[in-house]
């Protein structure tokens, strides 16, 4: 198991950020080049400033050579359900794989806080666990390989989700620019 955390000061006022984190992130995809699509399949107002979301998340990542032939698309693609809380400004959430979802498993909290007016620090924590030897798809040759896949895998993951904070903040530079909210 990896467990990260990551801390990025975006330069916009708390709730924006927020809002647009939780409201916004299909649109966020053009700012984020390991990623082609997200699609929101459900949204659930549960009352009290609780939002919950499932979320599609389709990935483009570069697969090594010899990982190609086993690796289909939809292990490039998982789901989001995430709990968002508007009075905490947090929100709690977990990934799961489309398939062999006993395979991985990927959680996390992030949260909101405010510096002053105009800076927000994002924090995000989580812990990551795969295990490819319950990915049948893996022929057991190559399951020896497995700490060097898994930390690719997790080298790949880390860095699209620290990237999420960038990009918000960089679409709201654009919409600033553009006039928009």
């Amino acid at each position: 198991m990896v467990q990260f955390r990551f801390d990025q000061i975006i330069n916009h006022p708390q709730q924006q950020v927020f809002e647009t984190y939780r409201d916004r992130l299909p649109e966020l995809v053009p700012y984020l080049p390991n990623l082609d699509r997200i699609e929101v399949l459900e949204r659930t107002d549960q009352g009290a400033g609780i939002v919950k979301l499932k979320n599609l998340w389709c990935g483009n990542v570069r697969i090594p050579k010899a990982a190609r032939p086993f690796v289909k698309e939809e292990l490039m693609s998982w789901f989001d359900y995430a709990t968002w809380d508007a009075h905490r400004y947090s929100v709690d959430w977990v990934f799961e794989l489309r398939v062999f979802t006993e395979a991985a498993s990927c959680s996390g909290h992030n949260t909101f806080e405010v510096l002053d007016d105009q800076r927000t620090r994002y924090r995000l924590t989580g812990e990551l666990l795969i295990d490819l030897g319950k990915m049948p798809f893996v022929p057991r040759v190559f399951r020896p390989l497995a700490p060097r896949v898994e930390k690719w895998l997790i080298d790949g993951v880390q860095p699209n989700l620290e990237s999420i904070g960038a990009a918000v903040g960089k679409f709201l530079d654009d919409m600033k620019k553009k006039g928009k909210r």
